[in-house]
C-alpha cells in the first residue's frame, strides 16, 4: 500500500532534519549486480533507524520511501527495531527539502546532491539504465562512494580513515579512483 504524501511545514522539515542529523544516514551506496561483467551498481540512500516507529513513519509520510521492521532475537539488544529509507531521486529530493535545516550532514547532503545530479545528468545524455558504466565513470562513482564513506566514519570506524581506497577493477589495468 502506497502512504499518502503530506506537503511538509517548515516545522516538519526542521524536525525531520533534526531526526536525520542524529539517527539518520545520508550516503551514496554500492551494491554488486547480479549479472556478469557488471560491477557495481552505484546509489543515493537516505535512511534512519529506532526503536520507535513514529518518527519513521513521519519521515515516511513527509517523503515516501520504504519502511520495515526487525525482530531482533539476540540478547542485549532492543527486540524490535525500525528502519526507513529512500534511494535515488526520491531521496535527493527529500534531502533539497531538508538541506537548509541540516547540520551535521549538512556536507554529505551536499556530496550526495552532487552525486544524484551527476547519475541525472548520465541518464539524460542517453547512458541506458542497464548498460555497463565506462571505466571513468566507475571510477568517479567509486570515488563518491569512498567519500561518502569517509564522511559517514564515527567510533571505531574512524581507522579506516586512514586506509586509502581500495583499487576499482574495471577489465583491464587496475586503476585507482579518481580525488575530485
Amino acid at each position: 500500500m502506497r502512504t499518502q504524501l503530506s506537503t511538509p511545514s517548515p516545522a516538519d522539515l526542521a524536525y525531520a532534519a533534526g531526526f536525520i542529523d542524529g539517527e539518520g544516514t545520508i550516503r551514496v551506496s554500492k551494491t554488486r549486480r547480479l549479472r556478469p561483467g557488471r560491477s557495481y551498481e552505484y546509489f543515493l540512500q537516505l535512511s534512519a533507524g529506532n526503536r520507535d516507529p513514529r518518527p519513521l513513519e513521519k519521515l515516511q509520510r513527509l517523503f515516501g520511501g520504504y519502511f520495515s521492521h526487525r525482530h531482533e532475537t539476540r540478547p542485549n539488544r532492543a527486540p524490535h527495531f525500525y528502519q526507513w529509507s529512500c534511494l535515488c531521486r526520491q531521496a535527493a529530493s527529500a534531502i533539497e527539502s531538508l538541506q537548509g535545516f541540516l547540520v551535521v550532514k549538512s556536507e554529505h547532503a551536499q556530496l550526495a546532491l552532487e552525486f544524484q545530479a551527476r547519475c541525472a545528468s548520465q541518464r539524460l545524455t542517453g547512458q541506458a539504465r542497464n548498460r555497463p558504466l565506462s571505466p571513468e565513470e566507475i571510477a568517479l562513482r567509486e570515488d563518491y562512494y569512498w567519500r561518502s564513506r569517509t564522511l559517514n566514519l564515527k567510533g571505531r570506524d574512524t581507522r579506516l580513515s586512514l586506509l586509502p581506497p581500495p583499487k576499482v577493477h574495471v577489465n583491464g589495468p587496475i586503476q585507482a579512483p579518481l580525488n575530485l
